[in-house]
């Protein structure tokens, strides 16, 4: 089964106050789950619909590799792996300094 992986970054919270976020997607078949790090801890799917909140990081991370089958580190990894050309050199092409 072909896995898919999204990456988010932004802030949330008060205009005068904001905080960062980083959320991770893994879209399996039908299936999508989605971890949160920001203001709160939190993981969500797409089966249950329910919105599972966390206290430690630790904790989300068990739940988070019983439900995708990886750690969100290897998935990120996964990610990168396949994006790595996808970021334009603004310098240009290496050929066109030979």
């Amino acid at each position: 089964m072909k896995s898919q992986v999204t990456l988010r970054s932004g802030s949330e919270g008060p205009k005068h106050d904001p905080y960062g976020y980083q959320e991770i997607t893994v879209t399996q078949g039908n299936v999508r789950v989605t971890g949160h790090i920001g203001l709160g801890l939190w993981i969500e799917d797409n089966i249950t619909s329910r919105r599972m909140r966390f206290k430690s990081i630790e904790a989300m991370e068990v739940i988070f590799k019983e439900l995708t089958g990886d750690t969100a580190e290897n998935w990120i990894e996964k990610y990168e792996e396949e994006h790595r050309n996808d970021i334009e050199d603004p310098m240009g092409c290496l050929a066109d300094y030979e």
